[in-house]
């Protein structure tokens, strides 16, 4: 009877490295003056640079920033490769 060869297992597919944040997203973030805040969930709104946003609205279309989550203590951005950044109040 032939010796059975051994089966191989696929190798898994190694995890690519996190995304970094952008210094230059950061750095506008950093600048922005948030005037005030109504947390309320998904109805929030937050007054940055006299201008009224609400959750998933565009900051910033050329460097693609949304707003997508208001705290007490802080606000949620994210980039358009999914990279979070956090501004704290």
């Amino acid at each position: 009877m032939p010796a059975a060869l051994p089966v191989s297992q696929p190798a898994a597919p190694t995890p690519a490295p996190p995304l970094r944040p952008d210094e230059k997203i950061a750095a506008y973030i950093g600048t922005l003056r948030i005037s005030g805040v109504r947390a309320l969930g998904p109805d929030s709104r937050v007054l940055i640079n006299e201008r009224v946003y609400r959750v998933n609205e565009v900051i910033d279309r050329t460097l693609g920033i949304r707003l997508v989550q208001v705290e007490p203590g802080s606000l949620h951005f994210v980039d358009g490769r999914g990279v979070t950044y956090v501004k704290y109040l």
